[in-house]
């Protein structure tokens, strides 16, 4: 729920829906994004910023809220990006998953220094499980790997995380870790170490 005369958003959720009809004309309703896509960058960014405050406002001790966004697997590149930029516009620290980033996200996460968990075993645990196709979810895991090298390059932060959706959890690290190694070679441990080192400060 949205003041039109000022901008400022005025309640999120469920408290907006029911401010509908009870209050004067100035308060409407938005959806900014939907489906997936964003049709609001702004308004989707204040929304975010409005959820992260309500999620962390029970102490002052509370991280800052983890965030998970799901995008539909049909939008563009254009689309992703926009979304993936929102949340950091919004003031997500850290993106998990994300096989499928554009090279263009990718320079953003690296320039804003948004650490990145990538979760190669999301893929690698699916081979040979004959759940699959063989060659494409080899063909998936290659441009993953290839997307972590280039990340890493670009000045990026990367930490190890696991097809369980959390860093450092012990189901599927093992996988996590050889994947990585795969992508990164020799600086596996420097890299991961610096990236692993702004989670432990951060939680």
């Amino acid at each position: 729920a949205v003041d039109k005369n000022t901008g400022k958003i005025l309640q999120v959720g469920a408290a907006a829906r029911n401010m509908l009809g009870r209050t004067p004309g100035n308060v409407v309703a938005m959806h900014p994004l939907k489906d997936g896509v964003i049709s609001d960058h702004e308004m989707t960014v204040k929304m975010l910023q409005a959820l992260f405050r309500e999620a962390s406002k029970s102490s002052l001790f509370t991280p800052k809220p983890r965030v998970v966004i799901c995008v539909p697997s049909g939008v563009t590149e254009v689309e992703e990006r926009t979304v993936i930029n929102a949340a950091m516009d919004a003031g997500a620290e850290s993106v998990e998953h994300g096989a499928f980033f554009s090279r263009e996200t990718l320079l953003r996460l690296a320039k804003t220094r948004t650490l990145w968990v990538p979760t190669l075993s999301t893929i690698g645990n699916l081979r040979g499980k004959g759940r699959f196709d063989e060659g494409a979810v080899q063909a998936i895991l290659e441009s993953a790997l290839r997307n972590v090298d280039c990340f890493v390059k670009m000045g990026g932060l990367i930490a190890p995380g696991t097809d369980a959706g959390a860093w450092a959890v012990p189901h599927g690290i093992q996988t996590e870790f050889s994947l990585l190694r795969q992508a990164l070679g020799a600086e596996t441990d420097t890299l991961l170490e610096k990236g692993t080192a702004v989670i432990q400060r951060k939680f």
